[in-house]
This record gives structure tokens, C-alpha cells and sequence, in this order.
């Protein structure tokens, strides 16, 4: 049996075959070409002249830092996540999800995949998200709509929208 420790108690993966399955990355994968770098570095000079020049040392850690951490997630490869859905909750990998915890589910098309997003109730985890890599949307929907009201006109988070405009 395959368990998941969730805030201090274990939820067992269900036993009976899902609903829906699939393999998908939870993130688009940008590519960056030498006009892209270029950009940034001039950004990322700007932003380290002006702290220098404000004697803003602490801004200086945390923009080498930034740049550190973009660096390292962004070399390391884009893994898929598995996704599957049943009567009594999902899972993405082996970490499962009640409907109770979960508020609804909403799907943004993006111009290079369409991502689910299901809501949670907790803090720390507000939402997930999957792109659908292949799946039809209408069946997602005509699952999910059983177990999880569908959240109309939601739009993309202003953190998404930068993520997606500047390709990060």
C-alpha cells in the first residue's frame, strides 16, 4: 500500500483503478535564446548598479541569490507529473487529495499548453496544477464536475502572468 503523510496522518492511495490518468509537466518549459540572456543580465546589472549605487548591500545578496536559484531549478530537467483522479479524491504522484480539502477547479489555456488548477481549502498548498498534455478538456470536465464545483472566469494570477510575459 502506498501512503502519503498529509499534516500528520496518513491517506492511503485508493485501490480501485482511476477515473482519469495521465503523465504531464506541472510547469510550461520556456526556452531562452541569446536575445532572452542578454536582456536579462542587462536587467540584473541595472538592478545591482542601483543597489550599489543606494549602498543597498543586503539587495545586492538577495539579487545574486535570485539568480542563483533561477539558475539551478531552471538547468535541472523538466519532469512530468502523474495525475489521477478518483470518485474519492486525486493524486498528483503519490500525493492524494480528498474533495472536502479541495474549493474547485478551473483550466487556463496558455499559448503553449492549458493547465488544471484544482483549489484547496489549506494555506500552505492553495491550489495544484497540471497541465493537461493531450487530455481532452471536456472529459476532465465531465469528471471533475461530479465531485468539484467548476470556478468560472477566473484568470490568470498577476505572479503567472510575469511568469509567462518575460519567459521564466
Amino acid at each position: 500500500m502506498i501512503t502519503f503523510t498529509q499534516t500528520h496522518m496518513e491517506i492511503a492511495l485508493p485501490t480501485e483503478s482511476p477515473l482519469l490518468e495521465w503523465e504531464a509537466p506541472q510547469r510550461d518549459n520556456h526556452e531562452h535564446g541569446p536575445k532572452w540572456n542578454i536582456i536579462a543580465a542587462i536587467c540584473v546589472l541595472l538592478l545591482i548598479g542601483y543597489a550599489i549605487w543606494t549602498a543597498a548591500w543586503t539587495f545586492i545578496v538577495v539579487i545574486v541569490v535570485m539568480c542563483g536559484v533561477y539558475l539551478y531549478t531552471h538547468r535541472l530537467p523538466l519532469e512530468n507529473a502523474r495525475m489521477r483522479i478518483w470518485k474519492n479524491g486525486y493524486a498528483v504522484n503519490n500525493a492524494f487529495s480528498k474533495w472536502e480539502d479541495c474549493t474547485g477547479y478551473w483550466m487556463l489555456q496558455s499559448n503553449l499548453s492549458t493547465t488544471l488548477t484544482i483549489g484547496h481549502r489549506k494555506a500552505l498548498t492553495p491550489f495544484t496544477k497540471i497541465q493537461l498534455k493531450g487530455m481532452d478538456p471536456q472529459k476532465i470536465h465531465e469528471v471533475l464536475e461530479q465531485f468539484l464545483p467548476l470556478i468560472q472566469n477566473k484568470k490568470e494570477n498577476l505572479i503567472d502572468t510575469i511568469i509567462h510575459i518575460c519567459k521564466l
